[in-house]
């Protein structure tokens, strides 16, 4: 790793190409200068039709901290084992970098507007528009790799129309009060990429809320990565006029894509089949296993604590159900690791072939407490393993 003998550092990045033209008023350029005193500044041109030159469309002047700048400028210390810089793409712009070190010399470089440069693991483009805090910055990469959701936030609002349930007394009562009363129920769904978080809150009536926030690392960020922030949510069939409204029922949605490159896309409508995104069901479903995945914790688990500590003198019963069928049988087992749920082998029939079942209940006996005669009831032979046994033994 170099020494960070850079002073300055001027990369001007020009996102125009032979095959590429911008749109009036488009920003096309940006000039961005940082040094080590943590100055930063920031110029975007835009294009103008039927000018020669461009003009500018934005001046951004600002400081940041001495760490900031060091760690900013340690990472363009990766051009001093560059010789050379290929440029050879015409279908995107192009940058051009000046660094002038601690010593007065300066150092050129240039590439295409495609370059993605690496230091110590993370793409230097990432980083400049993560440590000055500027989503859409050229840089290197021209912001050519796929857009990435932040952050997804689902709004559901059901409003019922509560009809009274007694004879009204007075016909000179309030219109309003004779049309019944308004319950207004939400909910809202947040998934964002930052906190690593997923919040489900319920608001059920003034006073009442429910909230459960969930917090995985890299897992939130793998869920929001499975989502392509341009076709989710895009295609909405949408309801015909002749549809006959539930009156006194109005449920709604407003769901909001916010992207790291900036952008912000809002769609909204009724929360049915046709009124929500064709891909909505998919959507939720993967939010759902998240939302399981670690369950509602031991301390709601029946099997947690109904659980009896066995005795050195206890028998192990386990009722198990084979596949198809209602009825469970008792097994012994020596086994302490088996729980509920778990698949198991056992002899059955009167030929005792072995087969597969689910253990449905754990039981503790004592010799003379023990439901089946211990002599004359079979043991479990081992646990399922399904890398070892799925190709001898079927459960279905």
């Amino acid at each position: 790793m170099h020494k960070n003998t850079i002073k300055e550092v001027r990369l001007i990045s020009n996102n125009c190409s032979t095959f590429y033209k911008p749109a009036y008023d488009e920003e096309v350029q940006q000039e961005l200068t940082i040094n080590d005193k943590g100055e930063v500044c920031l110029i975007g041109y835009d294009n103008v039709i039927y000018k020669q030159e461009l003009e500018k469309m934005r001046t951004e002047e600002f400081k940041i901290s001495g760490k900031e700048a060091e760690k900013l400028l340690a990472g363009f210390t990766v051009f001093f084992d560059y010789k050379d810089i290929v440029n050879n793409a015409t279908d995107v712009g192009i940058w051009d970098l000046e660094i002038r070190g601690k010593d007065g010399n300066v150092s050129i470089y240039t590439g295409s507007l495609c370059t993605r440069i690496d230091y110590e693991g993370q793409d230097l483009s990432d980083l400049v528009r993560d440590v000055l805090g500027i989503e859409d910055l050229f840089v290197f990469d021209g912001r050519s790799k796929p857009d990435l959701i932040n952050r997804i936030t689902l709004d559901y609002l059901r409003t019922t129309i509560i009809e009274p349930s007694y004879e009204w007394e007075y016909e000179e009562e309030d219109e309003e009060e004779r049309e019944g009363l308004t319950w207004k129920y939400s909910e809202r769904l947040i998934i964002d990429r930052r906190s690593d978080t997923l919040e489900h809150i319920q608001h059920i009536t003034s006073g009442h809320k429910i909230t459960r926030k969930i917090e995985f690392e890299d897992m939130v960020k793998t869920l929001l990565d499975s989502f392509d922030p341009v076709t989710l949510f895009s295609c909405i069939e949408g309801n015909p006029e002749d549809i006959i409204d539930t009156l006194d029922v109005e449920k709604d949605y407003i769901i909001t894509i916010d992207c790291k490159n900036g952008a912000s896309r809002t769609i909204c409508g009724s929360f049915d089949k046709k009124g929500l995104p064709d891909d909505f069901g998919d959507f939720i479903e993967k939010v759902i296993d998240l939302m399981y995945y670690y369950g509602f914790g031991e301390i709601f688990s029946k099997s947690n604590y109904n659980r009896v500590i066995r005795r050195k003198s206890d028998y192990i019963y386990c009722s198990v159900s084979f596949s198809g069928g209602y009825k469970t049988y008792y097994y012994i087992t020596d086994d302490d690791s088996i729980e509920v749920g778990d698949l198991v082998i056992v002899p059955a029939g009167r030929d005792n072939h072995e087969t597969v079942v689910e253990v449905e209940e754990i039981e503790y006996f004592s010799e003379e407490d023990v439901p089946l005669p211990i002599e004359k009831t079979k043991r479990i032979i081992r646990k399922y393993n399904q890398k070892i046994d799925k190709d001898r033994y079927k459960y279905a």
